[in-house]
């Protein structure tokens, strides 16, 4: 540390969501003095690895709460306090012990906690928590990087090797609680399994501390880490999620930080508030009349709006969110972060009405049926859209469709074996086009795909070069290759759909006709 800075004490017993709060002034206090930082349980989780303070000392909170009565508590405190300048000698002290509690949210022991809703409002309505902090500690409200939270190499190298094994998967990341009873949302579960019943490609990640590890529900697609992952390390999910949503947490506040998209559900606090300076912000103001009541509701008795569910008792503010604003708002999120949205889906309806697509329709059917005699052989077309294809089957083809899109109607997979598998301009999309092959075990394979071969030079500048989109780039030798590794071999190749949709350059378009050896 530079001789050449003054000494600062900086104190700070807070929970995770006011510490991020405070990163803006923590990042201007850093640049002007040498900082030693006393903290908290949760302040020593997020600070403790950062090596631009020059100490860090841990004062355990929580355990001192559960042994000494609030008069005593409050002379430990100070004692330690003292006993820190002593020893440190620092030229300046702050703390940030209730920066939030007494300059944004009514504490219970202030007189203004008790006062009509309006009262609140007019004193704290246009204080922002980041602007509040700044202020309490002396600096301009300008706010210019609400991130700055120090991560180590091997933090963020688990972060990006945490979401590069689900690229393809629309992630969410879910707190089920946090310090107040007004931020755990009731309808949490069936917003999961209806999110994930929607979107075939969803993976939702609870997150919390061990006492609400019970409350978790189960799904393939749901995974739990409540208990199991530090406060930091789902920071860091919520850096690679493409959606986070819950309460007035920590995680919310940390989703901000990033810029991830996401919807908080503003109760006691308002949105101006929480949220002002984030981007891609969905967030929501409680539809009752006392949100925001600007208190800091710690117990049941901090509120007098409190109402039944079941066996359950809630803040009216929690229970007051439109259930189909959150699901259009999830929409919205998934359409603008997937590929296969509704935009997507409705080009190929589009396609699936015109001359060009009855022709292709027609041509797939010709190339079936060249093969496949059987009356009421099984087909799966695999990727439908709309379905328009296997719709128009012919000739005694008991047809179905699947597809990933949460658009498309089609989202199951048939149980019984199927005879044939159409997929057209789709096995250049899967992830693992093996691995679906290998399970679905059809007697018979039909594909199109965009042929490699058809284009020479830079693949870049091939137009069916899409790398968030075409996952392969095939030719007849590595479709030959592939499909001799699932057990295949190929009967045909040809391009006449090619030449259906490109006359001018058919071999574009790769048709290969492959039967189970």
């Amino acid at each position: 540390m530079s001789d050449a800075k003054k000494k600062l004490l900086l104190i700070g017993y807070r929970a995770y969501g006011d510490f991020l709060y405070a990163l803006p002034v923590i990042g201007k206090l850093l640049i002007g003095y040498d900082v030693h930082f006393e903290l908290n349980g949760k302040g020593y989780e997020l600070f403790h690895d950062d090596p631009r303070f020059s100490g860090i000392t841990f004062f355990d909170m929580d355990t001192w709460m559960r042994k000494e009565p609030r008069p005593e508590l409050a002379e430990i405190v100070k004692a330690r306090w003292t006993k820190l300048e002593e020893e440190l000698k620092p030229d300046k002290v702050i703390n940030l012990i209730d920066t939030l509690e007494t300059e944004c949210i009514a504490g219970s022991h202030m007189p203004i906690f008790h006062a009509p809703v309006e009262e609140r409002r007019a004193l704290f309505g246009k204080k922002n928590f980041y602007d509040a902090v700044l202020k309490k500690c002396g600096f301009d409200e300008n706010v210019d990087n609400i991130g700055g939270l120090y991560f180590s190499e091997q933090q963020i190298a688990w972060g990006k090797g945490w979401r590069a094994g689900q690229q393809n998967d629309f992630v969410i990341v879910m707190p089920l609680a946090g310090s107040c009873c007004h931020k755990v949302y009731p309808d949490m579960p069936r917003l999961c399994y209806d999110i994930l019943e929607t979107y075939p490609n969803a993976v939702i990640y609870l997150t919390g501390d061990e006492s609400v590890a019970h409350a978790q529900w189960a799904h393939p697609r749901i995974k739990h880490t409540c208990g199991k992952i530090p406060f930091k390390q789902a920071l860091m999910m919520a850096k690679h999620a493409d959606y986070v949503f819950g309460g007035e947490t920590g995680i919310l506040v940390g989703a901000g930080m990033w810029g991830t998209p996401k919807t908080m559900l503003c109760t006691a606090s308002s949105i101006y508030q929480t949220v002002k300076y984030h981007d891609n912000d969905y967030s929501m103001q409680a539809g009752v009349k006392c949100s925001p009541c600007h208190r800091a509701v710690y117990t049941t008795a901090d509120c007098e709006n409190m109402i039944a569910d079941g066996e359950d008792i809630y803040p009216a503010c929690i229970k007051s969110f439109d259930y189909e604003d959150i699901l259009d708002t999830v929409r919205k999120v998934y359409d603008n972060r997937n590929i296969y949205n509704k935009e997507y889906y409705e080009r190929y309806v589009e396609r699936a009405l015109t001359p060009l697509g009855s022709e292709l329709y027609q041509s797939r059917w010709e190339t079936i049926e060249r093969y496949c005699h059987e009356s009421n052989m099984s087909l799966l077309d695999y990727g439908c859209a709309s379905g328009a294809f296997h719709k128009s089957s012919r000739n005694g083809f008991n047809a179905t469709g699947f597809d990933v899109n949460p658009y498309s109607e089609f989202k199951t997979l048939p149980d019984e074996k199927i005879d044939i598998l159409t997929m057209w301009d789709v096995i250049e999309h899967l992830k693992d086009p093996k691995e679906i092959l290998s399970s679905l075990t059809p007697e018979w394979v039909f594909i199109s795909t965009p042929n490699k071969d058809a284009h020479y030079g830079d693949l870049k500048t091939w137009k069916h070069y899409r790398p968030d989109e075409h996952l392969h780039h095939f030719n007849l030798g590595t479709l030959s290759d592939l499909f001799g590794k699932c057990g295949y071999k190929i009967l045909e190749s040809n391009y006449d759909e090619g030449s259906i949709r490109d006359p001018r350059d058919p071999r574009q378009i790769l048709t290969v006709v492959a039967r189970r050896i």
